[in-house]
């Protein structure tokens, strides 16, 4: 008899300390799991944030490019209006080389000015396709004379939500101008590569090129590039930045359509 009680005993014991082992393991798990729901959706909820802080930012961003867009156009463009129609009497009365250099040069700020105000207003050309718009901005490059711009296209452009493409075409901008002011290049490469569930664009220059750490350290030269890098986070896409001293630059973007 006291064995058998000791065996049950025993037995019994065990049988506690397997159950609350059990519930231990399975108590750890759900704390564990519980846990780790909590960390992600804090971090879900920190990037949303940050994300809508984005774009807030990118559309008050917007509203002034064509809060300018309009000042350019309305009052800066009728400024120059009115010069081109003075310079235009001033060359009839008085037809010297210098009077139609001035007047062919008043027509080409007026028409700058005019292209300029488009560009920041993105409701003049957000219903244009990329080729379309980044064709204009050839045309605007090629007459700098300090570099040429060849753009291509493959593929058919597919349709996107409209923020998206106005978020990429301003990447392409902030790269654009950056080849301009710091590159040094004399040629200027805009690949747009168009699938159905894929947009790629491959902006390259055989320009100086530049150190991704040099860059990065410095707030001032790596402002724009910082931009990019944030704009492109806000869109959920990717890109690649490939570049060496004196062997130019490569911008991959790409944005996966869903």
């Amino acid at each position: 008899m006291y064995e058998k009680d000791l065996v049950f005993g025993i037995v019994l014991s065990c049988s506690v300390f397997c159950a609350l082992t059990v519930v231990l393991v399975l108590f750890y798990l759900y704390y564990q799991k519980n846990k780790n729901k909590y960390i992600k959706d804090k971090e879900d909820a920190e990037l949303r944030h940050k994300n809508a802080l984005m774009q807030s930012e990118l559309e008050i961003q917007e509203q002034t490019l064509k809060h300018i867009g309009y000042e350019l156009h309305d009052n800066i463009g009728q400024l120059i209006t009115v010069a081109k129609i003075h310079s235009n009497a001033l060359t009839k009365l008085y037809p010297t080389e210098h009077s139609l250099q001035a007047y062919d040069a008043i027509s080409q700020a007026l028409e700058e000015l005019r292209a300029l105000s488009k560009v920041l207003d993105h409701s003049q050309w957000i219903q244009e396709s990329f080729e379309h718009i980044l064709l204009r901005d050839r045309r605007r490059i090629n007459q700098l004379g300090s570099m040429e711009c060849i753009v291509s296209r493959e593929g058919e452009e597919p349709i996107i939500d409209s923020n998206i493409k106005i978020i990429i075409y301003r990447m392409i901008q902030e790269i654009i101008t950056n080849a301009i002011k710091h590159s040094q290049c004399s040629i200027l490469n805009i690949q747009m590569i168009f699938r159905p569930d894929l947009i790629c664009f491959h902006i390259s220059d055989n320009g100086i090129g530049f150190k991704m750490d040099d860059v990065k350290s410095n707030p001032n030269s790596g402002s724009g590039l910082l931009h990019i890098l944030q704009r492109i986070k806000v869109i959920g896409g990717s890109i690649d930045i490939i570049s060496n001293l004196e062997q130019g630059t490569l911008f991959k973007i790409t944005y996966p359509i869903k």
